[in-house]
């Protein structure tokens, strides 16, 4: 195992000898992984990764990130529509009055996802490599199928339902909850010994991240509690992640047929039924993004709109 500060080895030492012996399943398999996390490399070079704001994205893609960090409406992919949507967006998140799964705890699963393909692929990500990354709906695979997600399995229509119950999750009891801050404590001391230093902001997005798939692998439970299982299944699936060539996933299935349509037809357009008032799709938005006009009239998709005789051009509300 690497080596820590003196004062930092006692601490972890005592830590991870108290987890070893808890008598929950999968838990031994997640102290070995953080025994060896130096050994391969794939820790530090996804910390590394975390921290590349500036060469992480091409120029032209940098300036699209940033305008969604500023939550200026970019959005990327249709999943992270729906979490803005239905997630709280607090300023800053407080135990006991915010729920325990909102936007920004929801979000840290693209930042990782980024920093994972940055590192596999070795070269800045562009519009095209965010296209596909996204395309291959892997941020679902994980919010659906959790340590399960690179078998690509089938996936579920989103619907709001799925962040309705992610809004509701909580801990099942005290003894969950110590056992995700053992971890996170064990995790600190592990950057601490690799990297000399804390960073707290890698530390908050990773806690964050793993607390989000904590609560998927609960909801894949049938359940709206975490539990101890919950956690140790959410270690497992970060480590399996930071592991994983997800360059390798493409788009598959009916998605694939649905964005190439989509594409071909250059987004189309969707026209009100009560008003005839128009509005052009733009690149990654779908017809069902959009529930009706802003006069309250049932919209209707057409791939060209000289099919529909219009000339008035109005926005409407997704």
């Amino acid at each position: 195992m690497f080596s820590l500060r003196n004062e930092y080895v006692k601490r972890l030492s005592k830590l991870l000898k108290e987890l070893e012996s808890y008598e929950i399943e999968g838990l031994n398999s997640v102290i070995i992984e953080i025994k060896c996390i130096d050994e391969e490399g794939f820790y530090e070079n996804i910390y590394n990764a975390f921290y590349q704001s500036s060469g992480k994205f091409a120029p032209e893609t940098k300036t699209k990130k940033e305008k969604y960090l500023l939550r200026e409406g970019y959005l990327y992919s249709k999943f992270q529509k729906m979490g803005f949507k239905n997630l709280d967006r607090p300023p800053l998140p407080v135990p006991l009055i915010t729920d325990l799964i909102c936007f920004p705890t929801f979000f840290t699963m693209y930042l990782f996802l980024e920093s994972v393909y940055y590192v596999k692929l070795g070269k800045p990500l562009d519009y095209d490599d965010l296209k596909t990354l996204y395309n291959s709906r892997i941020d679902e695979q994980l919010a659906y199928n959790v340590d399960e997600f690179d078998k690509m399995l089938e996936l579920p229509s989103t619907t709001d339902n799925f962040f309705i119950k992610l809004k509701s999750v909580k801990w099942e009891n005290r003894a969950s909850k110590q056992l995700f801050n053992k971890l996170k404590e064990v995790m600190k001391f592990v950057r601490i010994g690799m990297f000399g230093y804390f960073h707290i902001m890698f530390s908050i997005a990773e806690k964050d991240f793993i607390l989000f798939i904590a609560a998927c692998s609960a909801i894949k439970d049938k359940n709206d509690r975490i539990n101890q299982e919950n956690v140790v299944t959410a270690y497992k699936t970060y480590f399996k992640l930071i592991k994983t060539d997800i360059t390798e996933y493409k788009v598959v299935g009916d998605y694939k047929s649905q964005i190439k349509s989509i594409s071909s037809r250059d987004g189309g357009y969707l026209v009100c039924e009560r008003c005839n008032g128009y509005y052009k799709l733009e690149d990654g938005e779908f017809p069902e993004d959009f529930d009706k006009c802003q006069c309250g009239g049932k919209l209707k998709y057409y791939e060209n709109i000289s099919e529909f005789d219009s000339t008035r051009q109005i926005d409407v509300n997704g």
